[in-house]
């Protein structure tokens, strides 16, 4: 008798702890249909424009001279990049415009005075992301993300002017990141003067504008 009893609490448990597996197993039958950006036509019409934070043109274009700094301050390398409008997509009612060469953004929606990102989540689902817009008078404290990563950062209204070899802007927005290398500033109307990103080696490169382009 008390072996058919163990016999019985024995198979109770494993009925038990498939149970619980089974419980844990993800739902093979989970959502993840995307609701954004499944389908993208292509435009071609060169004479399309659109005005904003950073103005987007086929003709468009920004130069800018590229520093490549070591951990330890000493310049590794310089160089000369552009960046312009190369292409340009709509899905639904959205304009996505897509920038080639070095840049803090590559592919650019605008809408309402902001810039949107097209950025994919971690169900690799193409999302609207809202990333860059002017300042107020007040300093901002907001973050960005990329997957499940969250970056914070200060978002403010230069009080200085910004001197680049391609001209002076005032009243230009500055993103800056505290921990890291990591800023941009943005003349509206203009686009990006300065930006910088850091390196995996503790060093960072740096961008300033030295001849733009806009129609």
């Amino acid at each position: 008798m008390k072996a058919l009893t163990s016999t019985l609490i024995i198979g109770l448990f494993f009925i038990g702890l498939q149970s619980c597996q089974k419980d844990k197993t993800p739902d093979a039958d989970a959502d993840y249909s995307c609701t954004y950006g499944e389908d993208f036509s292509g435009i071609y019409d060169i004479t399309k424009k659109q005005d904003g934070l950073i103005p987007m043109s086929f003709n468009n274009y920004w130069v800018y001279a590229d520093t490549l700094w070591a951990a330890d301050g000493t310049m590794d390398f310089a160089t000369i990049d552009t960046t312009w409008s190369r292409k340009l997509r709509k899905t639904g009612s959205d304009f996505w415009w897509t920038l080639s060469g070095f840049s803090p953004i590559q592919h650019v929606h605008l809408s309402d005075n902001t810039i949107y990102e097209l950025k994919s989540g971690i169900t690799g689902c193409l999302s609207k992301s809202m990333t860059f817009y002017e300042a107020t008078a007040d300093t901002i404290f907001d973050s960005t993300s990329s997957g499940d990563i969250v970056t914070p950062r200060k978002v403010y209204k230069s009080g200085s002017i910004i001197n680049t070899p391609a001209g002076d802007f005032e009243n230009c927005t500055v993103f800056d990141y505290p921990y890291s290398f990591d800023y941009q500033i943005l003349k509206p109307g203009v686009g990006f003067v300065k930006f910088a990103f850091e390196n995996y080696g503790g060093g960072y490169r740096e961008s300033t504008l030295i001849a733009y382009h806009i129609e």
